[in-house]
This record gives structure tokens, C-alpha cells and sequence, in this order.
């Protein structure tokens, strides 16, 4: 009586905890979204495998178009619906979106948000900068046998009409003159597009309006999905594709081009004015891009400026991430610009490069994953993610085993009060249900350490022999377990192997979708776990045997309170000699609940735990789509450089 009072107190003090997580809306919305997620009806993190959050393309396109119709004149939200409906955030369909931002300019054509959105767009498809002019100052030049594929002139116009409106709504914005620069080189308009990057040169400012874009799908998200989460965010700010930054550096290469064909030609002052636009372009992306990426683009545009000084045919063109080489030329740069009247741009030259390797420098601190703060939290978060995911499912198989045991515990009492019927369907049952419980539990085992081992040694070969000769023992032992309990209740032979190959079969199908069902389960864990590495360029097929071992050890956590219990159960039948069966049937009708109920006790902690983390992501997102180089710096106890005045 006084353990069925604690189970009962226990059992309350469960639910009491659940109600309140469920209801406080601090934790309210964690806990319904790990819920549905259990339950594979939401994926907080989509991957390759689960490229939805809900169950279908179709049902987020609806939520996404929903939010958007709600809300006609807010720009924000119709620009995220635009961009993110059709998974285009996820599986492409750069076309469809170019096309669908085109139409927003008749309903916001005021928005130079828009326009660079739409220039991101062109770059992403239509627009290729491909001269071999350029490509000719390159180490290893590659023009003799280069065939670019040119882009449309339709296109093109497209492309500048839309710059040229960014340039005309954001005047003192140098992005927009820059990328058309893109344009007019890709249609061989040079001394237009040399203009271009002049007039960008001159500008105050650079905004790439990757922030608003960010935290409009931000909002759309939490309004179609009711996910703040820090994994969607996370998925949402990694959605912002940056075409433009290699597009800069061949504007860069066609620049230091005309350059050096004006300085052979004599006209070394043209020249040099072309070099210092290029510096202070690259200074002012340094200084002020949204994202660290921006910094290194202009750092490596300050080295294209330097190089070839004087027309010389000899150079080494640096790449976006060369360290070393942005400080070739410094020394001849500096005697060239003295020696045509500027000393200034000596001076200017050697802090912008001073600036430049501090900036090289902090991002080298940060290079492992595992050190980076915009990437640490976020691996975090996964992991207490995948805790709670994985508690909450014992909790579910607990309580589905549970509920079985205990019918099955009604019937073992019906059955002891003396109502036996003509056949003993229930010792039937059980011993069925115990061989096959054994048969199931064997075979996982075998199995995992199967694929822990090959994951281990990545070798395949005895281990599944052994699980196949292990799987075949273990069926021959079920079939004649059965067999002599129907011969034992039957008397007839014939009798006997009929209904065994019928019982067998169902039982067959039962334990078939069982196992498919808890594959399909376990997912939940392995999705996540997959979303995780996709978001993170690493593939999640690339290697079968981890991708396989990382199932099964998910398979593992949904399943180890269950399995745990089963094992304590069956070692209790065996101290107090009762039969398995029935020692397996009273054990999780007795512990189930009890068990279910401590669990969910160390979900809620697990859920403060999460949310506390989930605030931490929230802080290190909205640095990084706002000030990222500074917040680098902040973290590494330093600044970020400065404008070189």
C-alpha cells in the first residue's frame, strides 16, 4: 500500500511539473516543439534527410503563405515568405526567387533591402563575371584555355537597372556602385564599370542588408512555426548565401588590370588613382561588412591593389584568405607612391595592412570548430537538444510498454482467479511474448555492437555473420518454444504446426513493424544529428558506416530506460524464481509508471537547462548578423581594427 502511495505521489508530482512547463511561457513553447518532435511532427533542425520542418513541403509552404497574407504591407515578412517558401532557404530555387523579389519592387519600390537582394540573386545564376583579364594576373594564369560562358545581355540589363536603383534609394552606400562595377564588366562596359568602382570608392558607408534579411526570416519563422529556437535561427542566418564577395575580388583583379595597363602605357597617375580606390574600397569593407568573411574580402582587395607596382608583369595576386601575401608590394608600393608626390598613401598603405593583420590574426584564433564562439554554443544547444529528445522518448516507450504490461497483467490475473479458458492463451502469450523479447532485445544488441564495432575498426565482415548466425539460433529457439506450447495445449501435431506458422507469422509482422516503428522514432534523434552536420558542411552521407553507427547509438538512447527495465525485471524473475514471462509482465507494470514519471522530473531540468542555453545562442546570433568581426574580437579579449584615418 505504501509503495502504490509513492508511485501515485510520484506519478502527480510528474504531471504537476509537466502542466507547469506547459503552461509558463518561458518554457511553454520549448516544451511543445520537443514534443512534436518526438513525435516526428516537427523538425527543429532540417537536414538532407528531413528537408521540412513539418511533415511535408506543402504544409510549411501554407504556414510560410499564411504569415505573409496576414500581413500584405509589412515588407519584412513578404521578402522572407519570398525566400523562403518552396525549402528555397534549403533545396535552391534561385530562379523562382529572383523572379518572385522582381515582383515585390511594384509593392515596395522604395526598399534598397530589396534591390541588394535581388543583386544576390542575379549573382547566384544569371550574372558571371568571367574575363580573361583578369584571370591573367593570377599566379597560374588558365587563359589560354578559357571559355567563359557569357552572361545574357537581358539579364545584364536586369541586373543593372536594379543596381542602379540601390545606388539612386542609398546614395552614400558603396555596395550598390560596386556590384554594379560587376555588371558592367561582365557586359565589357569598362570604362563604365571602372566609374562605378571610383564613385564606391568615394563613399562613406557599406551595408550589405544582410541583417534585415536575417531577422525577417527570424519573425516569419516564429510566426508560421511558433519556433524561437536557436537551431531554426541558427539554419535561417546560415540560409544567407554571399555570391557577391568572389564576384568583388574579379572587379578587384579587372581594376588592378586597367591599372596596370595605364602605368605601362606611362600614365602612372592613373595608375595609382585606380590602386588607392581599390585600398580604400577594401579598407571600408573591412571596417564595416556585416560579416567576418567581408573583413578577409577586403583585406584581400588591399593586396590586389599593391601588387604589380609600376606595370611589372610579375606579381603573385593573393586569395580572399592570404595572409602572407597581402604584405607583397608593401615596400614598393610605398616607394612608388612617395616618388609620384603622395607620401600619404605610404603612411595610409602601411596601417590599412597593419589593420589587415590583425584582422587575419583573430580569425586564425577561432579557425578549429570546437574554439569558435559563433559556432560553440550552437553545438551545445544541439546537445541539449538531443538529451531532451532522447529522455522524452524513454518516457514514450516507457509508457507504451507499460500500458502492454499491464493489460497483459489483467489478464494473468483473470486467469489466476480461476476463469482459464478451453485454451492458455495467456501462458501462450506470454511465453510467445518472451521469446520474441528476447529474440528483438538479442538482436539489438548484436546489431549495435556490430556497428559500433565496424564504426570503431571501419571493417564489415565476421561481426555480421555472428548477428545473423546469433539472429537464426535465436528464431529456431522461438519457433520450438511455441511449437511445444501449442502441441502441450492441443495434443494434435498438425494442429500445432498450423497455428505456430500462423502465430509465427503475425508475430513476424508485429516485431517487423515494431522495429520500423522505432527506427522511424529514433529519428527524431538522428535528424537533429544530421541537420547538425549539414548546417555545417559536413556530409551526412560521406562516411555509411559512422552515418549507420550514429542511428543505432540514437537507437540506443530512445530505447536504454526501457531496456534497462526489461533486464531488471527478467534478473528479479530469475532471483525469485518465477517464470520470465510473468517476471517481465509484473516488472514493467509495476515500474513503468514510476520510472516515466522520474523521467520526466529529469526532463523539466534538462528543459532549464536547454533554455538557459537557447539564450546564449539568442546573444551570440544577434551579435554575429549585427557586428561579428567585433564580437570575434570581444571574445579573444582584443578589438577590432578600426578605420585607418
Amino acid at each position: 500500500m505504501k509503495s502504490q502511495q509513492v508511485r501515485l505521489a510520484l506519478t502527480g508530482l510528474a504531471l504537476g511539473v509537466l502542466l507547469a512547463l506547459l503552461i509558463a511561457p518561458q518554457t511553454r513553447w520549448l516544451g511543445r516543439l520537443q514534443i512534436l518532435t518526438v513525435l516526428r511532427l516537427y523538425h527543429p533542425l532540417p537536414g538532407m534527410d528531413a528537408p521540412m520542418y513539418t511533415q511535408s513541403q506543402a504544409e510549411d509552404d501554407r504556414r510560410i503563405q499564411d504569415v505573409a497574407v496576414r500581413h500584405p504591407e509589412d515588407y519584412a515578412l513578404q521578402y522572407a515568405a519570398v525566400s523562403t517558401a518552396g525549402g528555397a532557404d534549403r533545396t535552391g530555387g534561385a530562379a523562382r526567387v529572383l523572379s518572385a523579389l522582381h515582383a515585390l519592387t511594384a509593392r515596395f519600390p522604395d526598399q534598397p533591402a530589396l534591390y541588394a537582394a535581388i543583386l544576390r540573386a542575379e549573382l547566384r545564376g544569371n550574372i558571371r563575371l568571367a574575363r580573361a583579364e583578369g584571370d591573367r594576373l593570377l599566379p597560374k594564369p588558365s587563359y589560354p584555355e578559357y571559355h567563359p560562358h557569357p552572361s545574357a545581355p537581358a539579364d545584364l540589363a536586369t541586373y543593372d537597372r536594379a543596381a542602379a536603383a540601390g545606388e539612386r534609394l542609398d546614395p552614400d552606400n558603396a555596395y550598390f556602385p560596386l556590384l554594379r562595377a560587376v555588371g558592367l564588366f561582365a557586359a565589357h562596359r569598362d570604362a563604365e564599370g571602372l566609374a562605378a568602382a571610383l564613385r564606391a570608392s568615394q563613399e562613406p558607408g557599406w551595408q550589405e542588408y544582410y541583417t534585415p534579411e536575417v531577422e525577417a526570416r527570424w519573425q516569419l519563422h516564429a510566426e508560421a512555426f511558433g519556433d524561437p529556437s536557436g537551431l531554426g535561427r541558427t539554419a535561417a542566418a546560415a540560409a544567407e548565401l554571399l555570391p557577391e564577395y568572389g564576384q568583388l575580388r574579379g572587379v578587384a583583379l579587372l581594376v588592378l588590370y586597367h591599372a596596370v595597363q595605364a602605368e605601362q602605357a606611362g600614365r602612372a597617375k592613373e595608375g595609382l588613382k585606380l590602386r588607392e580606390a581599390l585600398r580604400r574600397v577594401g579598407d571600408l569593407i573591412r571596417v564595416q561588412s556585416t560579416y567576418v568573411i567581408g573583413a578577409l574580402v577586403g583585406n584581400a582587395i588591399n593586396a590586389i591593389a599593391t601588387d604589380r607596382i609600376g606595370g611589372t608583369t610579375q606579381g603573385a595576386v593573393p586569395g580572399p584568405a592570404s595572409d602572407q601575401q597581402m604584405w607583397q608590394g608593401l615596400d614598393a608600393y610605398r616607394a612608388y607612391a612617395t616618388r609620384l608626390g603622395h607620401p600619404e598613401f605610404a603612411a595610409r598603405e602601411q596601417a590599412e595592412a597593419e589593420a589587415g593583420r590583425e584582422v587575419s590574426a583573430l580569425v586564425k584564433i577561432y579557425t578549429p570548430v570546437r574554439d569558435n564562439p559563433l559556432i560553440r554554443p550552437f553545438l551545445l544547444l544541439t546537445r541539449w537538444w538531443l538529451a531532451d529528445l532522447a529522455v522524452l522518448s524513454n518516457i514514450l516507450w516507457l509508457l507504451l510498454f507499460g500500458g502492454m504490461a499491464a493489460g497483459l497483467a489483467r489478464l494473468v490475473r483473470v486467469r489466476e482467479a480461476g476463469e482459464r479458458p478451453t485454451w492458455d492463451w495467456v501462458a501462450l502469450l506470454g511465453r510467445v511474448g518472451a521469446a520474441c523479447g528476447l529474440l528483438l532485445l538479442t538482436a539489438f544488441v548484436v546489431f549495435l555492437i556490430a556497428n559500433l564495432w565496424t564504426f570503431l575498426v571501419r571493417a564489415v565482415g565476421w561481426q555480421v555473420w555472428v548477428g545473423g548466425l546469433v539472429l537464426l539460433l535465436l528464431t529456431a529457439f522461438v519457433v520450438l518454444t511455441v511449437f511445444r506450447a501449442l502441441l502441450r495445449m492441443r495434443g494434435s501435431r498438425r494442429q500445432a504446426i498450423f497455428w505456430t506458422a500462423g502465430i509465427l507469422l503475425l508475430a513476424g509482422a508485429g516485431l517487423f513493424g515494431f522495429w520500423h516503428l522505432a527506427l522511424w522514432q529514433s529519428g527524431s534523434l538522428s535528424d537533429l544529428a544530421d541537420g547538425q552536420r549539414s548546417l555545417l558542411g559536413v556530409s551526412s552521407g560521406g562516411d555509411d558506416a559512422q552515418q549507420a553507427s550514429a542511428h543505432w547509438l540514437a537507437l540506443a538512447a530512445v530505447f536504454a530506460s526501457p531496456l534497462l527495465l526489461i533486464l531488471v525485471s527478467g534478473i528479479a524473475a530469475h532471483i525469485r524464481r518465477v517464470p520470465l514471462r510473468v517476471g517481465l509482465v509484473r516488472g514493467l507494470a509495476a515500474a513503468a509508471l514510476p520510472l516515466a514519471s522520474l523521467l520526466l522530473l529529469v526532463w523539466g531540468g534538462l528543459l532549464v537547462g536547454t533554455l538557459r542555453q537557447e539564450r546564449v545562442v539568442d546573444t551570440q546570433l544577434t551579435h554575429s548578423v549585427h557586428d561579428e568581426g567585433p564580437y570575434l574580437a570581444a571574445q579573444a579579449g582584443q578589438s577590432w581594427p578600426g578605420p585607418v584615418r
